[in-house]
């Protein structure tokens, strides 16, 4: 396999995660306070902690922080905007409800427009582009989008959100096979920070995307250049979750070209800390590569033991998805609930006020007031009908949800019983090698005493030969002769499976030493089970059995 593919293949996750966990997480995250952090940035920070482990709590405070910033008295619009932006992207990547995500991010447009903020315009445009990028919604809407941020911040001098929008805007040009033009927005957005000693995060995360960059342009060297500065500034800030990060990706590029031995040390150092690693995919990847360069060094203890936690981390991976995904169902029934019962508000409230004007109307014309009480009625009457078609509507949903549960758990089982059948795997080469050294020793060995073990080693071989051959023959009966063996069946119920095997092959032309061959049996004991055959379906002397079959 070619460097550059093994590379793809090796850090394919962490690309994902670089691409979405970290660019459309806030990855660049935008302060002007001073090294102590505000409460609304400390929210921030634990949202990003717990929006994998703990979705409905991250969503409800976030809600209630943000039903609360709008009520006070003092209106601080750039925690509003904060927590807006945030909901939005919670809601692109964890409920994956796009509509959710684009009217938070209008909602930053409005308090845009009507405050005369271009900070917060330039947000906005930079998180639609992100909206449109993620899962290849609309590419092209998306760098129209970046675009245009970028644009308006040379325009207006406007320097707040400028490294964000050149960092989203990179990470999306990496992502879409553009790592050149990618390299040169990095350094731009890394040129922005220069200077600014409480931004070491930023610039280890630009440092670490460089890196990436240059695996893709196949530059080594240079990779490994950028991933160690990444590492030193990652040292220097705060996040003990950009240390271990930063760590993982240089184990996991040395691991990739080769240099087992360095790459070891890095991801031990990395593996200290994967307590601090936010998603359980990282863990997962740290661990399987871990299992990896151990087996490459001959360490197999240890790659056993870092295989059982890579599984144990993916079935964590698996658990939280489930959940996520029956969190994100519920949350939008109860956004449909929310709407139908606002809506029967409204009508009820409209039918109140049509009563009202009625009984107004009744003092002046007698006629209109009968005109008008036909009319409430049928209109009553429709919006009933269509009361009752919501609360059909959401029965369907309810049954839907239990059958999504279902195929939830059924997904559960199969990850179980591929889990079994990997193990069966490793026992079955085990075992093949074993036979295999077995055998090569009595091939050198020409002691008689083994003529036995040999003669036993050859029937072994002859019997996983016909079990694999009777192994086809049942997947050609199962898809070839499917219609035969039912009609055959209800023709002669009587018959056992062996004689109904029998007929099937019969019935594809096989001849007599290839059917010795598949059941393994004499050419006598085959004359006997033709015989048996033919007794059971009442043949005469005369008649064919071939042409009997065949009929069907």
């Amino acid at each position: 396999m070619l460097l550059l593919e093994k590379i793809r293949l090796g850090i394919a996750q962490f690309v994902y995660h670089l691409i979405v966990g970290l660019l459309f997480v806030c990855v660049f995250t935008v302060s002007n306070a001073q090294e102590d952090t505000s409460d609304i940035e400390r929210l921030i920070e634990w949202v990003d902690a717990n929006s994998e482990s703990n979705l409905p709590k991250v969503i409800d405070t976030l809600e209630q922080t943000l039903d609360q910033l709008r009520n006070s008295s003092s209106k601080d619009l750039d925690s509003e905007v904060k927590i807006l932006d945030k909901l939005a992207i919670v809601m692109l990547v964890r409920m994956n409800n796009f509509e959710r995500a684009m009217n938070y991010n209008e909602q930053i447009l409005a308090i845009a427009e009507a405050n005369q903020r271009i900070d917060f315009k330039i947000k906005y445009h930079d998180r639609l582009g992100v909206i449109y990028y993620y899962d290849r919604i609309d590419i092209e809407k998306a760098f129209n989008q970046f675009e245009i941020a970028i644009e308006l911040t040379n325009s207006h001098n406007e320097k707040r959100y400028a490294d964000q929008v050149l960092g989203n805007y990179g990470l999306a040009l990496m992502s879409s096979g553009n790592p050149d033009s990618a390299v040169k927005v990095f350094h731009q957005a890394l040129h922005m920070i220069e200077g600014n000693s409480k931004r070491y995060s930023l610039k280890s995360t630009i440092l670490s995307n460089l890196g990436v960059c240059n695996i893709y342009l196949g530059n080594r060297d240079s990779a490994i250049y950028y991933f160690q500065r990444a590492i030193d500034f990652a040292e220097l800030s705060n996040g003990v979750s950009d240390d271990a990060s930063r760590l993982m990706f240089m184990g996991v590029f040395l691991q990739e070209i080769g240099r087992h031995n360095d790459a070891l040390d890095y991801l031990l150092k990395s593996y200290e800390l994967i307590d601090h690693l936010l998603i359980h995919r990282d863990k997962a990847l740290l661990c399987q590569v871990l299992g990896e360069v151990y087996l490459v060094i001959g360490n197999k203890d240890k790659a056993i033991e870092f295989v059982k936690l890579e599984l144990k981390y993916r079935d964590s991976i698996n658990i939280v998805g489930m959940a996520q995904q029956a969190f994100a169902y519920e949350y939008q029934k109860e956004m449909e609930e929310l709407e139908n019962k606002r809506i029967i508000e409204e009508l009820e409230h409209r039918i109140k006020e049509s009563s009202f004007k009625s009984r107004i109307l009744t003092l002046f014309l007698i006629l209109i007031i009968t005109l008008l009480v036909a009319f409430i009625v049928f209109y009553r009457l429709n919006k009933l009908k269509q009361i009752n078609e919501i609360k059909a509507h959401n029965e369907y949903i309810e049954k839907e949800r239990i059958r999504q549960q279902a195929e939830l758990d059924l997904l559960r089982k199969d990850e179980e019983l591929i889990q079994a059948n990997v193990e069966l795997s490793v026992r079955s080469n085990e075992l093949m090698s074993l036979k295999e050294k077995l055998q090569a020793h009595l091939n050198k060995s020409h002691d008689p005493d083994f003529d036995d073990l040999k003669y036993f080693l050859h029937e072994i071989k002859g019997s996983e030969k016909r079990g694999e051959q009777l192994k086809n023959l049942d997947k050609l009966l199962s898809y070839s002769t499917n219609s035969f063996y039912n009609s055959f069946k209800k023709a002669h119920p009587e018959l056992t499976e062996d004689e109904m095997r029998l007929a099937t092959l019969i019935r594809l032309n096989l001849g007599m030493e290839e059917l010795m061959i598949v059941f393994n049996i004499s050419k006598a004991s085959l004359h006997t089970k033709r015989y048996r055959l033919r007794k059971k379906l009442a043949l005469l002397k005369d008649d064919s059995l071939e042409e009997r079959i065949l009929s069907f």
